[in-house]
């Protein structure tokens, strides 16, 4: 049974209000569109950033995550010209030590006998001399010796370049001019494996400007914990590596302490002046009791292990000799 009232109630259309319809059209999302509710009362344009912008630092999270030294800290015009003089002055006292003027280190440079120097007669020279360069690096060379804009270095700007004394003919203001024009050079269309073949091995460290590997940031705990010290007792549970044991170079190079049962904690574990004299004896070794009491008297100790005693064993007998000799002059 329905009533006429309800009937009525269900055809007819439901109130709305016009502020709550453009309240949800502002904040239920749209497809293909921001969620923005305040967007219609800011009166700035979409690509408005707020707040004070702050001019970005030259050092990025690079320099952070790898912990460079201060030294590497150089970009940019500042850096080239930190690694040319250093390539300058290493290749100045390698020319004053191997040669005897300029002239014999200019031909020994140029292997072809033309008179002037290309890229691949410097990258040899200075491979040959165990100057390796980096191929950014002797470019960067050549700009700043090649006045002449000719892509070769002559005598003349050789001379001006790794003269010892720095007595140029030019002014020293005219190098390095050509460095941030320069155009770069076209590469050769063959395989690098092929004509600029090197080992691996050979490029740690082998360059100038290139970071040493032992000052590389280490990551995580060491492997072998040696800034920690062996416990005299350790634990079933303890799985740490005090580099106390041996390893599989131990196993496959076994010292004449390992062939004969003697361990680390065995040379180290300290020991009465009776026990050192017996182990000597037992080696074949007779070591006189007045000298092995001394030697405890000058450590100062009841106990000694092997390895202090040796110490301390060179110590005495250096001073009976020396006793001796004033005895006998």
């Amino acid at each position: 049974m329905s009533w006429i009232g309800d009937e009525a109630a269900a055809r007819r259309e439901a109130l709305v209000d016009k502020r709550l319809d453009d309240f949800r059209e502002r904040t239920q999302p749209q497809l293909g569109k921001n969620l923005d509710p305040i967007k219609d009362t800011m009166k700035v344009p979409p690509d408005h950033t707020f707040g004070v912008l702050h001019k970005p630092d030259p050092y990025g999270v690079g320099d952070l995550l790898h912990g460079r030294a201060p030294k590497h800290f150089l970009r940019g015009e500042d850096r080239r010209r930190a690694l040319v003089a250093a390539l300058r002055t290493q290749l100045k006292t390698m020319n004053y030590e191997r040669f005897k003027d300029l002239e014999d280190a200019f031909r020994f440079y140029d292997k072809s006998g033309s008179g002037k120097l290309s890229a691949d007669d410097i990258r040899a020279a200075c491979r040959e001399m165990s100057v390796p360069l980096d191929d950014s690096l002797l470019e960067q060379l050549i700009d700043f010796c090649d006045v002449n804009g000719d892509g070769l270095i002559d005598y003349q700007e050789f001379a001006n370049f790794l003269n010892w004394r720095d007595i140029s003919v030019r002014s020293q203001s005219d190098y390095g001019k050509r460095t941030l024009d320069s155009e770069a050079r076209l590469a050769r269309q063959i395989d690098e494996s092929i004509s600029a073949h090197k080992t691996t091995n050979s490029m740690y460290s082998a360059a100038v400007g290139r970071y040493d590997p032992t000052r590389f940031r280490t990551y995580g705990c060491a492997t072998i914990r040696s800034d920690l010290p062996a416990p005299a007792v350790r634990s079933v549970s303890d799985r740490r590596a005090y580099g106390n044991e041996g390893d599989a170079a131990s196993c496959l190079n076994p010292s004449i302490f390992t062939s004969h049962g003697v361990f680390e904690h065995d040379l180290k574990a300290p020991r009465s002046a009776e026990e050192i004299s017996g182990i000597f004896s037992a080696a074949g070794i007779s070591l006189d009791d007045s000298l092995v009491r001394r030697a405890f008297d000058l450590a100062g100790a009841d106990r000694l292990g092997i390895d202090e005693f040796r110490k301390v064993w060179a110590r005495a007998a250096a001073e009976d000799a020396a006793s001796n000799t004033e005895g006998c002059c």
